[in-house]
């Protein structure tokens, strides 16, 4: 009789690349984390095809499904039990960013430099857009577009000299926030096309 063996029932969530945005690492000499323990806990989680690009904390990584706000607790969760400080994290999955890709057209202004252009990304939706006008922060030559999920920023003085930082931004939205250039944002859309190659 031939040899009676399970067979592994295939997963019926789809497969989702998604990039975890991390905040405060590595960043002016605070909170060092090396990349290779940070790629170890997310695989110890059940990450596929963890990939880590800069050393500022933004991981890519493959699962079945995505729950964020699970995905969000059990990583956050595992930080701080392996590196023993709190290390906030944004979610997002790969269409979430290719969305965010798309420059809302209002935004877009002629001879805008990429590499002056900055985007705060939300843990979560944010239900009231904030006005932009009472941006007190905001400085003349910056320009400013909400969405529910990030907050794009064009500095043309670069990110270093805006009072529009994640800490502000956070008060003023009841939200965590975290920034990320433009061409960080895009090779990482990038690297997360390459994941399903």
């Amino acid at each position: 009789m031939p040899e009676n063996r399970s067979v592994p029932t295939p997963s019926t969530h789809p497969q989702t690349q998604v990039i975890a945005l991390l905040r405060s690492i590595n960043v002016g000499g605070r909170n060092p984390v090396r990349m290779e323990a940070l790629r170890e806990s997310f695989s110890e989680l059940g990450c596929r095809k963890v990939t880590s690009y800069i050393q500022s904390g933004n991981i890519l990584f493959q699962t079945d499904g995505f729950d964020r706000i699970e995905w969000m607790n059990r990583i956050e969760s595992a930080l701080l039990q392996r590196f023993g400080f709190p290390i906030p994290v944004v979610l997002l999955d790969k269409s979430e960013l290719k969305d965010l890709l798309d420059l809302p057209p209002s935004f877009q202004k002629a001879g805008m430099d990429p590499k002056h252009l900055y985007v705060t990304l939300f843990s979560e939706p944010v239900a009231t857009k904030f006005p932009v006008e009472q941006l007190t922060a905001k400085k003349e030559q910056e320009e400013v577009f909400q969405t529910e999920r990030a907050l794009y920023l064009y500095c043309p003085d670069g990110y270093g000299k805006t009072r529009l930082t994640n800490d502000y931004l956070e008060k003023k939205l009841k939200v965590r926030a975290t920034t990320r250039n433009w061409n960080t944002l895009t090779t990482l859309a990038e690297m997360a096309d390459q994941m399903t190659e």
